[in-house]
């Protein structure tokens, strides 16, 4: 978990598989936490995946809390 502007980074590998999995995640997610904002970045080849979490102040405590 690395810290971002208005949330936090998450590294991955950039496999298929965990791919598709963090698309899920995103989509289950929205409809949960629809303040949150998301960015899925995939490296080229099979290298890395990063996933942001954002939406502000108050999106980056929460996620701090909930990571512990």
């Amino acid at each position: 978990m690395r810290d971002a502007a208005d949330g936090y980074v998450f590294t991955y590998s950039g496999d298929a598989e965990t791919i598709v999995k963090l698309a899920e995640f995103v989509t289950l997610e929205r409809r949960c936490c629809p303040f949150f904002d998301f960015t899925l970045e995939v490296a080229a080849g099979l290298g890395q995946a990063r996933l942001t979490i954002g939406g502000g102040p108050e999106v980056k405590e929460f996620l701090r809390s909930e990571a512990g």
